[in-house]
């Protein structure tokens, strides 16, 4: 799972050092285009063939594997339900005997902390889609007026992403 932490570690390290071109070639998504056009010639591109044909297999055998595993931008934005405004937590002792309907309907098949627990799940994509399926609506999200609500939880991820965007000088 901290795979695509190195990843992404990795991508900004060789852009800031200004090797990127050490990768070139490395790229399923360049293979994937030059397959889609019919061309067939892949000199260079032998690496991102691979890969990109791990990531086919990965995602037959796992739901959502790339995006679990190996997207770096999945990192970055994995990064932000650790801060408990935007972190998913829910209280126990109020579900119904039996119930993991949160649980089934998780896309990243995350178990979801509770109330109190300092513990988040870093690869929650704060779909909230477990939040909208509990029946005793003991799944929340958040604090005060962002509480539970995907749209202002949405526009305050995107607008710290957008600060730390900044504060990067990028």
């Amino acid at each position: 799972m901290y795979l695509k932490y190195g990843i992404l570690v990795t991508l900004l390290l060789l852009c800031f050092c200004g090797v990127d071109s050490v990768i070139s070639g490395w790229s399923p998504w360049e293979a994937f285009s030059l397959l889609r056009a019919g061309n067939f010639r892949f000199s260079g591109l032998l690496p991102g063939v691979v890969l990109l044909v791990a990531i086919l297999v990965g995602m037959a055998l796992c739901d959502r594997f790339f995006c679990r595993f190996l997207r770096p931008m999945g990192a970055v934005f994995s990064l932000l339900p650790v801060i408990p405004l935007f972190s998913v937590h829910r209280s126990r002792q109020n579900c119904a005997k039996g119930c993991a309907a949160c649980k089934r309907v998780c896309p990243s098949d995350l178990e979801i902390p509770e109330d109190g627990a300092w513990e988040t799940a870093g690869d929650c994509l704060q779909c909230q889609k477990c939040i909208h399926v509990c029946p005793k609506k003991n799944v929340h999200s958040g604090k005060g007026v962002v509480r539970g609500s995907a749209i202002w939880t949405t526009i305050l991820r995107a607008a710290i992403l957008a600060a730390l965007l900044v504060l990067a000088g990028l």
